[in-house]
């Protein structure tokens, strides 16, 4: 299938831009979260909180066989089943696919760019793994994953963005800035491919805050903002935003996400 906005975009050479300016860019992607799980969001109450959201989203629209591309740790295929569906995983990194075998889903253990598809799925689930099952070594081919995407989609899809901090400017335009590779600036070019090849995704956005404890100022500029430049005005605004309870700093967190849904009528 043609289209004229992955004819008039260079899609690849977005992505690539994006990609080079993330911090794992240097290496396969399965490497990288198979040496850096905190970058699969560690499981505490908020993630907790935050999955089972994200999966009382899901559940209700998705139906039949469900495939979670990128599964990592299990976290959303296990919510998913314990609700009842029928889940399988594809997931590319061995040391992952051996912990869901484990847990008893059934793993094709391939990366998203390789998957043959001969099996039949009615529901495809992206969460937090969109971008990345387009990389490869270093290379982005988002062109390429998008139109896998539709010759494979099935009845239903759902792709949850990572979560991403909000900020409120605290500037007369009241503008957001949103924590995290500057706003992850492949999701709205990764929306507009969704409508211009015909899945009319349904958009949702989920939010909830967190309240995140830092060892100092500078401990949480590391951490959150380590993409964005550290004036002034980023270290007044987080600065003021800190209480302490105790002997801890504390600081709250807006955190929200986008969960794009379709569904072939």
């Amino acid at each position: 299938m043609q289209s004229p906005f992955l004819d008039r975009i260079n899609l690849d050479s977005l992505a690539q831009d994006y990609w080079e300016f993330s911090s794992c860019n240097q290496k396969d992607p399965v490497v990288f979260f198979e040496e850096n799980p905190i970058g699969l969001a560690s499981i505490d109450k908020f993630e907790e909180e935050w999955m089972n959201s994200v999966g009382a989203i899901i559940s209700p629209g998705a139906s039949g066989r469900v495939l979670d591309v990128g599964a990592g740790d299990g976290r959303l295929a296990r919510l998913l089943r314990n609700r009842g569906l029928e889940v399988s995983c594809l997931e590319p990194s061995s040391y992952f696919a051996g912990l869901l075998k484990a847990d008893g889903f059934d793993v094709i253990e391939q990366k998203w760019l390789d998957w043959d598809s001969k099996d039949d799925f009615d529901t495809l689930v992206f969460n937090r793994s969109f971008i990345v099952c387009a990389a490869d070594r270093g290379k982005i081919r988002l062109h390429e994953s998008i139109q896998r995407l539709i010759q494979f989609s099935p009845s239903n899809g759902f792709v949850v963005f990572p979560p991403i901090e909000r900020i409120v400017n605290p500037g007369a335009l009241e503008s957001f800035l949103f924590a995290g590779c500057l706003a992850k600036p492949l999701h709205t070019p990764a929306i507009y491919a969704f409508f211009e090849l015909g899945l009319f995704p349904q958009i949702r956005f989920l939010s909830m805050e967190e309240k995140k404890e830092y060892r100092s100022l500078h401990d949480c500029l590391e951490k959150d903002f380590k993409c964005i430049p550290h004036n002034e005005l980023l270290r007044a605004f987080i600065q003021k935003s800190f209480f302490k309870e105790g002997n801890r700093l504390i600081r709250p967190r807006n955190m929200m996400t986008m969960i794009l849904s379709w569904s072939h009528l």
